[in-house]
């Protein structure tokens, strides 16, 4: 999907937004290193980079490469290039070296990449229409590696737009971009301006052509970072105390951007630099007085670097280097956001993963909750556990590598879990968690303290109602055949249960169940879960394929019998007095108090309900209620 520029920004605003209570980065010298009786003097090595603790630097005069370890804490050669070259040096993110092979107004178009082990090819380039060869003292970072996939971008002195330069194994590729100027600035590049990449190489690539805007730009007379949202450049916010050193850098730690600028207590020309965000809020200054008194003492006022290396989502190296005749400077520096403890695992193992506790699904953890899609279900069982692995010890695997070592259940029996219930979770407990009524679940874990709290969230889908055509009242009193005079009547939808009523006059006795018209009873074959005598006024519970039911001498009642589709409420029978299969008689104000049942049956007193979904049974009727 190829991504906006402008929506990146956007993005970008909304994380230094939330910058206030995110966490800020802390900055630490690693080492410094000063030069002395270098090989190289000043103006040959105007410019360094600095990757994997080395620091990087040309020798213009003899078109050579060199490098101090800090590893070895020794400053060598690393390779001499076949050709002339200038003081502009970067790297890319795998350490490859990018050199500027020249010096004046063919910048621009050849460069020489040298790997970490000294071996040297040659990059030639060709420029946009847009763009014109001009001087290009130094080079800004590169996206990607050199030698495969790799992005960087440069501004040529007397232009008004940067050049994005698309290199594919060492060479130029012209053919995966429309187009490779930015929109123009609204000023002239200098002989001193540079370039670094705003988002790393595949952020780049899936930009498309609006990668071509997405740098930073700073030349030394001007002082700001410019950057550009896809149509305008615009100048960021800095401290008042930055300086004309040419050096800077940007980089993103914790959602949050920020840019690395050089700084001065006096304004004097030297190594210092301040980290700010990009609304020009200071985090950090490097300050050495004695480093900037032998700098001002010798007055150089061109030449210096600030890279910044990101290493992973919470580390930044930063990479200084300052040239002098007497002694030259070069640190590293880590930025880094404070550690985090990482969050122990919950695993889940049931019918989701055929109960394979050797490969439980790992349950995600964000936002301080750990989460189990369920899906849309009818029904599932679970466990969940700290510890993946067999069931139980083995020879091969001891106590506390098992999954029922760490167990987190409600019971030892099997437990249903209830839409909108939070429950805490007790080590060992071993009986199933399961969920039933069709749905789309997901289940969610928290923890309080030492304690775990599962809450079963999501919403029933909703119940279409079994339609039969013919139910009947079957018994004793009719030889247990389907009698047209004991046929139901269909009375509509109530919920999510059918209802069909049956009105008897004549006294009937013995057991009976309610059924279809089949031989079989295929389709409907309800009786009670225990057998019991009815009677008129309660609520009986009804299960397929239950036990008879008794009746007593009943005569002149109504059969009010309540067919479910859904599996977490049952279906029901109740006996009224009279004929109230009619509307009039149906919509009568029953006077009996509410009576409340959980999904599981149970009932519940109306001052007991807790947060939770309820069958309610009020005037002959049953409905469903949810308790926030």
């Amino acid at each position: 999907m190829k991504l906006s520029l402008r929506n990146l920004a956007v993005a970008g605003a909304l994380m230094t937004a939330g910058a206030a209570v995110a966490a800020t980065p802390t900055v630490k010298l690693d080492w410094t290193k000063a030069i002395d009786k270098p090989d190289v003097v000043y103006n040959e090595a105007r410019y360094g980079t600095g990757f994997g603790d080395k620091i990087y630097y040309m020798n213009k005069a003899n078109s050579e490469l060199w490098v101090y370890d800090h590893a070895t804490d020794k400053t060598s050669k690393l390779a001499t290039l076949p050709g002339t070259c200038g003081v502009g040096l970067t790297t890319d993110d795998a350490g490859n070296v990018l050199i500027s092979a020249s010096w004046a107004a063919a910048d621009g178009t050849k460069f020489y990449i040298v790997t970490p082990e000294g071996e040297v090819s040659t990059l030639d380039v060709t420029l946009d229409p847009d763009i014109a060869a001009g001087r290009m003292d130094f080079l800004g970072r590169v996206a990607g590696n050199l030698k495969e996939n790799a992005i960087f971008y440069t501004f040529m002195q007397n232009n008004t737009k940067v050049q994005m330069i698309n290199v594919t194994n060492g060479g130029q590729n012209l053919d995966d971009f429309s187009f490779f100027s930015s929109q123009p600035l609204t000023i002239a590049c200098g002989t001193n301006a540079i370039c670094n990449h705003l988002y790393s190489f595949e952020e780049l690539v899936d930009m498309g052509d609006d990668a071509v805007n997405a740098a930073a730009v700073r030349q030394r007379a001007n002082k700001f970072v410019y950057t550009c949202d896809g149509k305008d450049w615009t100048a960021l916010p800095a401290p008042s105390n930055i300086t004309t050193n040419d050096a800077f850098d940007v980089f993103n730690l914790g959602g949050v951007d920020y840019q690395i600028i050089p700084t001065s207590k006096t304004g004097k020309y030297n190594s210092g630099f301040s980290i700010c965000d990009f609304e020009g809020n200071v985090i950090y200054s490097d300050y050495d007085a004695d480093r900037e008194l032998l700098n001002a003492a010798e007055g150089y006022t061109n030449g210096s670097a600030i890279i910044a290396h990101k290493v992973d989502e919470n580390t930044v190296e930063i990479y200084t280097w300052y040239p002098m005749n007497t002694v030259h400077h070069a640190a590293k520096f880590t930025v880094s956001l404070p550690s985090v403890d990482p969050v122990a695992p919950l695993y889940a193992c049931g019918t989701i993963n055929d109960w394979n506790p050797e490969n439980a699904v790992e349950m995600p953890y964000a936002d301080g909750k750990w989460t189990l899609d369920l899906g849309t279900i009818s029904s599932a069982a679970f466990k969940i556990s700290t510890v993946k692995g067999p069931w139980d010890p083995t020879a091969d695997v001891p106590e506390g590598q098992n999954f029922n070592s760490g167990v987190l259940g409600i019971g030892d029996n099997e437990t249903q879990l209830t839409l909108g219930e939070k429950t805490a979770l007790v080590a060992g407990a071993k009986g199933n968690l399961t969920v039933n009524g069709k749905g789309t679940y997901v289940v969610e874990v928290t923890k309080e303290g030492e304690t775990y709290y599962i809450t079963l969230t999501g919403e029933l889908a909703p119940i279409a109602p079994p339609e039969v055509e013919d139910v009947y009242l079957r018994g004793d009193f009719d030889s247990w055949a389907a009698d047209a005079a004991y046929k139901f009547n269909d009375a509509g939808v109530e919920g999510s249960a059918r209802k069909y009523v049956l009105y008897v006059k004549d006294a009937i006795d013995g057991q009976f169940k309610i059924g279809d018209a089949s031989t079989n009873w295929t389709v409907v074959n309800f009786g009670g879960e225990e057998g019991s005598t009815i009677t008129i006024g309660p609520k009986y519970k009804l299960v397929q394929n239950g036990k008879n039911l008794t009746a007593s001498k009943l005569a002149d009642v109504t059969f009010v019998f309540m067919h479910s589709g859904d599996p977490a409420v049952a279906s029901t029978l109740q006996l009224q007095k009279g004929d109230t299969t009619g509307v009039e008689a149906i919509e009568v104000a029953d006077e009996t108090p509410a009576t409340y049942y959980n999904l599981q049956g149970v009932e519940v007193k109306a001052e007991n309900l807790g947060a939770g979904i309820y069958v309610k049974v009020a005037g002959g009727k049953a409905s469903k209620v949810i308790v926030k």
